[in-house]
């Protein structure tokens, strides 16, 4: 089960530590009426957008 996260530098972590790289922007967004960390990650050129629910800190895009 995934660790709570209470905050974007927590949700930031689990993004990072799932797939390296560099956190470049990280920020609360409302997807399907729902709040969602969005965090953006540049690793070896390529951006990859990574959604976080902040209740349980599970990752909602592979």
């Amino acid at each position: 089960m995934a660790e709570p996260v209470t905050s974007l530098k927590r949700a930031s972590e689990i993004a990072q530590q799932a797939f390296g790289g560099q956190v470049v922007k990280a920020e609360e967004v409302e997807v399907d009426q729902k709040k969602v960390f969005v965090i953006r990650i540049v690793n070896d050129g390529r951006v990859r957008d990574v959604m976080i629910d902040p209740a349980n800190g599970a990752i909602l895009n592979p």
